[in-house]
């Protein structure tokens, strides 16, 4: 087979083909210019600006409508595009100013679309974290008082989440809360907020002034609203009070907090007691006398009245000990 021979016209002509399907000339010479009419504002979603968000073309066509003409502004920021700026991207694709007719606006102004939140919009988040506490406490206020009203936040637009993470695992010990905000899954911002949660809610009190060693009662106790430091160490119901024993003088409207009582020893020293002795399924009584007070649960020594002497039994109630044997 002889080798195929092109002339000089020829592989011009085959040049001009392909300069022609990569979009470097015109179809032809004296061809219509592209109509680009230029919109003077435009929005955009993702992080490039196509030649298509800021005109409109004719005639059509689809590839140069994915011309990037540079990077989009920061969600909820603008940049603006004069014509100079898109004929130079143009320029850089193959196309001539003498093969480009602008129209329209002469400069574009792009904005990125977001996800705008608003100081009372991101209190929402805030208070519906707080509502897991108050489910806990229904008739405590509880809120978040931070130190500088929060400023406005615009995030890129997409499927919203917001975490609130506090800055302590006691909440009341918290002086800051922070914000992270996923969008679409992947977390685009924190925002620390630096601030106190106050938390008032009515709260056992003694009554009046009690002297250490008493036993709590229905008319020592009383509830007051006051402002909570801590949602372990107080009292919600004066029921669950009653009997116990305080450790400490109190004053009138003083919280009655864990730390100041004790459950009264229910059996007592030098008192009598019953001794129940277990082995499986063989169970015997006997009486003793206790060597020192006792709590339901504790280990106590006791001394047996039949043969005088002491042993170790735990407390099952009042005035009742049990051991094994």
């Amino acid at each position: 087979m002889k080798p195929v021979v092109y002339t000089r016209a020829a592989l011009g002509g085959l040049l001009r083909c392909l300069l022609l399907v990569i979009g470097l000339v015109p179809a032809a010479v004296g061809a219509a210019p592209l109509q680009l009419e230029l919109r003077p504002q435009a929005q955009v979603d993702s992080d490039d600006i196509r030649l298509a968000d800021v005109a409109r073309m004719q005639p059509p066509q689809p590839e140069l409508e994915e011309l990037r003409l540079g990077r989009a502004p920061n969600a909820g920021d603008s940049r603006s595009l004069d014509r100079a700026f898109i004929g130079r991207a143009l320029l850089r694709a193959g196309l001539r100013d003498d093969q480009v007719l602008f129209s329209g606006a002469e400069q574009v102004v792009v904005q990125r679309r977001g996800n705008r939140l608003d100081p009372q919009q991101l209190g929402g988040y805030i208070d519906a974290f707080l509502q897991t506490y108050r489910e806990r406490l229904p008739q405590a206020s509880i809120r978040f008082v931070p130190l500088q009203e929060p400023e406005t936040q615009i995030l890129p637009s997409g499927r919203l989440e917001v975490e609130v993470q506090p800055s302590a695992d006691n909440l009341l010990k918290s002086r800051s809360l922070t914000l992270v905000f996923r969008v679409d899954g992947r977390t685009v911002r924190t925002l620390a907020l630096r601030g106190k949660v106050e938390v008032q809610a009515p709260v056992v009190v003694a009554s009046r002034r009690l002297a250490r060693g008493s036993l709590l009662s229905q008319d020592s106790l009383t509830l007051e609203n006051q402002t909570l430091a801590s949602f372990d160490d107080v009292f919600f119901d004066p029921r669950a009070l009653i009997g116990m024993k305080l450790t400490r003088n109190l004053n009138a409207g003083q919280p009655v907090i864990e730390r100041v009582i004790e459950r009264p020893a229910i059996v007592t020293k030098g008192g009598f007691v019953r001794i129940l002795a277990r082995r499986g399924a063989m169970q015997l009584t006997a009486t003793g006398i206790a060597s020192e007070d006792g709590h339901l649960g504790e280990t106590i020594r006791v001394r047996n009245s039949a043969s005088e002497k002491e042993i170790l039994a735990r407390v099952i109630g009042p005035d009742w000990v049990e051991v094994e044997f």
